[in-house]
C-alpha cells in the first residue's frame, strides 16, 4: 500500500497525527480499535483474563482512536489487516454505526462490534447490563464497594 492510494482526508488526517498511532496500526499483526482509553483499559484487561496474556505479547494492538475509526478502517482496508471496531453506538445504533461504517461491511477481515440498545449507549453501561445478576461479583472483581457508591 502506498499513502496516496488513501482519501485526501485520510491523508490529511494521518499527516497531522502524530506518528505513533499510525505506525502502530501499520505494523501489528491484528488490531483492537477502541475509542476511548478507559475503553482500552477494559480491553487489555478482558483479554488478560480470558486468555492469560495481554493482546500485544498475541501481536494484537489494541489503539484508542477516539471518533477517527473509519480513518484507521480505511488503512486496515488497503492493507487488508485484521482489525475488530468496539464502538459506542451513541444512543443511535443505525446512525452512528450501520450507516458510520457501511462502507466497511463487506470487508470480511474488519469487524465492527457495538451494543445494539440504545440505552446502553457505551461500552461501561453494557459491562454493567451484562453483570447486573452478579453486580456484587462484578464489583468484587473492580475492588468495589457496591453499597457505598464507590
Amino acid at each position: 500500500m502506498r499513502i496516496e492510494d488513501l482519501s485526501k482526508e485520510t491523508i490529511r488526517y494521518f499527516e497531522r497525527l502524530p506518528g505513533y498511532d499510525t505506525l502502530r496500526m501499520l505494523l501489528c499483526k491484528k488490531a483492537i480499535l477502541v475509542e476511548g482509553p478507559s475503553d482500552e483499559l477494559v480491553v487489555q484487561k478482558a483479554y488478560l483474563d480470558m486468555k492469560g496474556i495481554l493482546p500485544i505479547e498475541d501481536g494484537v494492538d489494541v489503539i484508542s482512536v477516539g471518533t477517527s475509526f473509519p480513518r484507521f478502517m480505511e488503512v486496515a482496508q488497503k492493507t487488508e489487516s485484521t482489525v475488530v471496531v468496539i464502538a459506542d453506538n451513541d444512543g443511535n445504533f443505525e446512525e452512528k454505526i450501520t450507516k458510520r461504517f457501511a462502507e466497511f461491511s463487506d470487508c470480511d477481515f474488519i469487524k465492527v462490534c457495538a451494543e445494539t440498545n440504545p440505552a446502553l449507549n457505551t461500552l461501561e453501561p453494557s459491562i454493567v447490563e451484562v453483570n447486573k445478576d452478579t453486580l456484587s461479583d462484578f464489583c468484587a472483581v473492580l475492588q468495589l464497594d457496591a453499597y457505598s457508591g464507590r
